[in-house]
């Protein structure tokens, strides 16, 4: 709503020279961690609320603060730091595939004709 009626920042990329619209990546930072961790508990067994949540968060906190640093793109001063936040980004957020990997591993163990 705000984006269509109001002015809102835009910076450019000092990279690619792209525009990037911050009110969007400060949206996308928060729902990044928030979605993941709320997808992530979708199957938490009734035992692990207590004490078995730190993956789920160690997850969520990785999706969260990779998508952080898109945010933080077109703050950069020089190459050397663009390419710093890049690799960043990209080891955070290849935390998502041993999780998709333990995650499809569950599920293809799951016993046929049980219901959740």
């Amino acid at each position: 709503f705000i984006m269509c009626f109001f002015r809102t920042p835009i910076l450019i990329d000092p990279v690619f020279g792209t525009r990037v619209h911050l009110l969007r990546w400060c949206e996308w930072t928060p729902l990044a961690f928030c979605m993941t961790f709320l997808t992530e508990g979708v199957d938490i067994p009734q035992k692990a609320v207590l004490g078995g949540l730190k993956w789920h968060y160690v997850h969520s906190i990785c999706q969260g603060l990779s998508t952080l640093m898109g945010l933080l793109f077109p703050f950069a001063t020089n190459l050397y730091v663009w390419w710093t936040l890049m690799i960043l980004s990209v080891i955070l957020f290849a935390f998502i595939f041993p999780r998709l990997y333990y995650k499809r591993n569950a599920f293809l163990n799951t016993n046929r004709g049980n219901s959740v």
